[in-house]
């Protein structure tokens, strides 16, 4: 499919004439045309420059004046809209990522404070409990840094892999 502007063509043969390379019976096109665009039923009503939609047909070329890619617009759309989509729930996953992180190592730091230790030191049955909550901690810092790695990478993915499907580019 591809667009054309409404030049003020005083009929539909002109039209079809003038988008597509024919000279002589326009009757066929005519029909796609107004089929694509049923505002072509009532052209004076059309202002200039309006958009009209060219299909192509088999075995007729297209003229210069119909070579936009009609579908151009919508995949560059489509494109920065998921660009855009997937910044912003890389930026939610990241924060996510970070809040939770700052939560583990405010966690491990509590348990290797002077007060943990002097509280240790008076109650020592609790020293395997605390020593192993501070290695959860770790090990979860450890698991949010592979996370937020993994995601970051799937991420860059998606999007190549929409811009590739979109035809924007890699």
């Amino acid at each position: 499919m591809r667009l054309a502007e409404f030049e003020g063509d005083r009929n539909l043969a002109a039209l079809a004439r003038r988008v597509y390379r024919i000279s002589g019976e326009t009757r066929a096109l005519e029909a796609v045309l107004v089929a694509a665009n049923p505002g072509l039923a009532k052209m004076e009503e059309l202002p200039r420059g309006a958009t009209i939609l060219v299909p192509e047909v088999a075995g007729i070329p297209l003229r210069e004046g119909a070579s936009k890619d009609a579908i151009w617009p919508i995949r560059e759309a489509a494109a920065r809209l998921t660009s855009e989509g997937l910044k912003q729930l890389q930026e939610t996953l990241k924060a996510s990522a970070q809040r939770k992180a700052e939560l583990a190592t405010e966690a491990r730091d509590v348990m290797r404070g002077k007060e943990m230790t002097r509280t240790l030191s008076t109650l020592p049955m609790l020293k395997g409990r605390v020593s192993a909550a501070r290695e959860q901690a770790q090990g979860e810092l450890r698991e949010l840094e592979k996370t937020s790695r993994f995601q970051s990478e799937v991420l860059a993915r998606i999007e190549r892999l929409m811009k590739a499907a979109l035809g924007t580019g890699a």
